[in-house]
C-alpha cells in the first residue's frame, strides 16, 4: 500500500510540477487543482501532502517577489533623487524670473554700460581739447617769453593783442621803458596805419 501511496504522490508531485509549469501568471498565489489518480485511497495523506507541496510553492513565490537588499537600497535611493530633484524644480521655480523680466535687467544693464561708455568718450574728448589748448597756452606763453622784458603782468596786457587778425597794411609798434632788471615799466601799443 505504501508503495503506491508513493507512486500516486510521485504522479500527484508530476502533475503538480507539470500544471506548475503550465501555469500563466494570471493566479500567482495558488496553484490549480490537482486530481487525485485512481485507485489512492489515502486522501488524508494525499492532502496534507498537496498542503504541504502548496506550501513550498508559496514561500518559493514569496522568495521571489521579495527583493534584495541591493535592490531595496537601489530603489530607495531612485525615490530619495526624486524626491529632492523634485524639492529643487519646485524652489528653482519659485525663484526663477520670467523671459520678460529677464530682458529688463539686461536693458537695464545695457543703458548702464551705454551711459559708461559715452561718458568716458566725453571725458577723453574734453581731455584732448584741454590738452590741446594747454599746448597752444605754452606754445604762446613761449613766444611772449622770447621778449626779454616783458614780466608777468605785461603778459596779461600782451595776450589780446595776440589774439587780434592784424592786416597787412597795418603796423604793430610795441614800445616801453626797459628798467635795469630787464622789466618794462611803461607799455605802449600802437597800430599804424601806413595809408
Amino acid at each position: 500500500m505504501k508503495k503506491i501511496n508513493q507512486k500516486a504522490s510521485e504522479q500527484s508531485l508530476t502533475t503538480i510540477s507539470i500544471n506548475g509549469t503550465q501555469q500563466t501568471s494570471g493566479i500567482r498565489g495558488k496553484k490549480p487543482l490537482v486530481f487525485v489518480s485512481e485507485g489512492v485511497t489515502n486522501l488524508e495523506e494525499q492532502k496534507e501532502k498537496a498542503h504541504i507541496q502548496q506550501e513550498r510553492y508559496e514561500s518559493e513565490a514569496r522568495r521571489r517577489e521579495r527583493k534584495t537588499l541591493r535592490d531595496q537600497l537601489r530603489n530607495s535611493t531612485i525615490k530619495k533623487q526624486k524626491e529632492f530633484t523634485r524639492n529643487i524644480r519646485d524652489r528653482e521655480g519659485f525663484n526663477r524670473l520670467s523671459k520678460k523680466e529677464i530682458d529688463y535687467y539686461n536693458n537695464i544693464e545695457s543703458a548702464k554700460i551705454k551711459q559708461k561708455n559715452d561718458l568716458e568718450k566725453y571725458l577723453s574728448n574734453k581731455g584732448q581739447e584741454f590738452d590741446r589748448r594747454k599746448e597752444l597756452l605754452a606754445k604762446n606763453a613761449l613766444s611772449s617769453e622770447g621778449n626779454p622784458g616783458i614780466n608777468r603782468q605785461d603778459k596779461n596786457i600782451l595776450s589780446p593783442v595776440i589774439g587780434t587778425k592784424i592786416k597787412d597794411k597795418e603796423k604793430l609798434r610795441i614800445s616801453g621803458i626797459v628798467s635795469k632788471n630787464n622789466k618794462i615799466k611803461k607799455l605802449k601799443i600802437k597800430i599804424t596805419n601806413p595809408t
